[in-house]
Formats: structure tokens, sequence, C-alpha cells
């Protein structure tokens, strides 16, 4: 079965390192950030001379995004996006192509609603010991927290674990021919 999975957490929830962890094959992690660093090299803050990875070209960064995953929607691979999804408006964005592509849709939940304090404390902590460039700030984090509680994630997707989404990688037949490949 064609799958989509979308990933959702704050930055610093752990997204990247499960999915280094978990996806062992390369092409099925797509990365806004990744992009971006296409589009244009890490810059320096006007205001605090601090590196940052340049969000000024972010239509650009999501159209190709979203033109990347509709091709590979269309020839039936399954792809996982590596991004925050904290918006109900963001995960909404794939429902036409899911629809069209008759693709399921899982958003792989991250964030922590139950134990919050602890939850962005340690998220704040991963942030802060990123590469400067990388690092978005406990504000962001904050923020963008807040968003994501208060939007539900939309009823036409599927919402699972992260232990869920690992035991799908594990069953995968992608990750069987890894392991029968010694990779």
């Amino acid at each position: 079965m064609k799958m989509l999975f979308l990933m959702r957490g704050v930055p610093g929830s752990g997204k990247s390192s499960f999915l280094k962890e978990h996806i062992k094959v390369p092409g099925f992690v797509i990365s806004p950030d990744e992009i971006r660093l296409m589009f244009s090299p890490v810059v320096l803050q006007k205001k605090s001379m601090k590196r940052q990875i340049n969000q000024e070209n972010d239509k650009e960064v999501f159209d190709f995004l979203h033109r990347v995953v509709v091709e590979r929607l269309k020839q039936g691979y399954t792809t996982v996006v590596d991004a925050t999804h904290c918006s109900a408006s963001g995960i909404d964005y794939y429902k036409s192509f899911a629809q069209h592509f008759n693709v399921k849709c899982f958003v792989v939940e991250f964030n922590d609603y139950e134990n919050e304090a602890e939850f962005l404390n340690l998220c704040k902590e991963r942030d802060a010991s990123r590469e400067e460039f990388r690092q978005v700030g406990g504000e962001v984090i904050e923020r963008m927290y807040k968003n994501a509680k208060t939007q539900p994630v939309p009823k036409w997707a599927s919402v699972i674990s992260k232990e869920e989404f690992a035991a799908m990688c594990e069953q995968s037949a992608e990750c069987r021919v890894r392991s029968e490949c010694g990779v």
C-alpha cells in the first residue's frame, strides 16, 4: 500500500533523529530544512549576527517540496515528510494529493501533551545543543507547541505514535530487503 507519513512535532522533539535511526534506506525522507539549504546557504541574521537557515525562500521551498511529494505519490512511492506540521492547515495541504493518488496518510505524533513542561524543556535543551544555524529558540518551540495543541490533526489523516511508526518501518518490504542484503 502506498503511504504518506507526516512527522508532527516541535523543533527538538526528536523527529529527524528518530528517522535516521529507523529509516536506513536513502530517499524516503524529504525535509524542508534540507531543501532550504539547496536554495540558499546559511545566512547571518541582520539583528543578532547569528547564523541561520534562510527562510526567505519558503514559498519556493514548499512549492518544491510539494511537487516532489506529488511526483513520488504518483509513482507509488511511500514518502516521509520531516517537518513540524504543527498546524492543521499544514497537514490539510496534503489531503488532495493523498485522495487523488489513493494514498493512506499517517501523522506521526512527537509532541507530548501529558508531560508538557518536561517535554518542552527537553526540546529546548536539544535545540540549544544543535549547530547554531539549526537552532530556533525556546519562544518558537513554545509557540509551535501551543499551536499544535490547539489545532488537532484533521480527521482525514490517521494519527499514530512514533512507536507504531517504528513497527511499520520494521515490517515494510524495504526493511526486509535491507536486512536480507545486510545493509
